[in-house]
């Protein structure tokens, strides 16, 4: 299956853990991957491909009406694969949350908003 059509999202192990700790502020696991995909935007990271993830949503679940997607698109016009981008997005994402619960001991979301 072409990159262009990708029917999955994974996370990398390390990020799988992450996501772990910063479930009790999140009713899902797509919510908490939809809040870091939103900070990686906020902080300049640019569209990529991430490499050893393992699957943890299916396109249609995470993205059931297209709009991540077509969100993609409009701010990187020249991004050919949307849900590769998405997936790249998730785990810088992670990582960053990762940088802040080294530094910070918890989670504060409203340091985010």
């Amino acid at each position: 299956m072409s990159e262009n059509n990708r029917t999955t999202i994974g996370l990398t192990p390390e990020n799988k853990g992450t996501i772990e700790q910063v479930m009790s502020n999140f009713d899902e696991k797509a919510d908490a991957a939809k809040f870091v995909m939103s900070l990686a935007i906020e902080n300049g990271i640019k569209p990529g491909k991430t490499t050893n993830t393992e699957t943890v949503w299916n396109v249609g679940s995470f993205d059931p009406d297209g709009e991540i997607r077509d969100l993609v698109v409009a701010l990187y016009p020249s991004v050919t694969s949307p849900y590769v981008a998405v997936e790249h997005f998730i785990n810088q994402g992670f990582q960053l949350l990762d940088q802040h619960l080294e530094e910070n001991k918890e989670l504060d979301i409203l340091e985010f908003v």
